[in-house]
Order: structure tokens, then C-alpha cells, then sequence
């Protein structure tokens, strides 16, 4: 389990390539304040990053919890992004990813 702290309106990307076809990925996210989760693919990063809302595979929006277990269509690379949107707020968070 990977522990951060994030400042207000920071991100965290936690990209990764799965190495078989139909990956099953579960990730795990506990927070201290609300944060918002995606999970993306390359698209839906840059999409994110120039701040439109993204197309995600599963998403989270101000919970302190999130968890999800699914199997991913067979594209190259997907992002785990994990955001504080509080103006004024920072927050601890652990999270996990496992693909399968």
C-alpha cells in the first residue's frame, strides 16, 4: 500500500500497462477528506489534464473510499488518477492497484 499527501488542487497519476489481454485491475483508495478517482485510459488523461471531464472506466467523485474490481478493455496504458479538488484543504491517502 503507497501512502501520499496531496495538496489542494493536486493529482496523483499512477500509470501502468497491463501485460495480458482483458486485464482485471482492483484498486483501493482511503482518504482523510474527499477526493475524486478515475481510472483512465491515455485519452482520458489528456482529457483531464486540460481540464474536460474525462471518459473513465470507473470513477469516484468526493468520497473518502473508493474501491473497484473490473476487467479493462485490451488498450496499451491506463492511468489511476487520484485528485484533491479542495481550494484549501490537504489530504493523506493510501491506495493500492493490483493488475491481474
Amino acid at each position: 500500500m503507497r501512502q501520499k499527501s496531496l495538496a489542494p488542487n493536486q493529482f496523483l497519476e499512477f500509470g501502468f500497462r497491463p501485460l495480458v489481454a482483458d486485464p482485471r485491475v482492483t484498486f483501493q483508495v482511503w482518504a482523510d477528506g474527499p477526493v475524486t478517482t478515475y481510472l483512465v485510459d491515455d485519452m482520458g488523461l489528456e482529457d483531464y489534464v486540460n481540464g474536460n471531464p474525462p471518459n473513465s472506466f470507473a470513477s469516484f467523485s468526493n468520497r473518502r473510499n473508493h474501491q473497484a474490481e473490473l476487467t479493462l478493455p485490451n488498450f496499451n496504458r491506463y492511468h489511476l488518477v487520484i485528485a484533491n479538488n479542495s481550494p484549501d484543504s490537504p489530504v493523506r491517502i493510501k491506495y493500492d492497484i493490483k493488475v491481474r
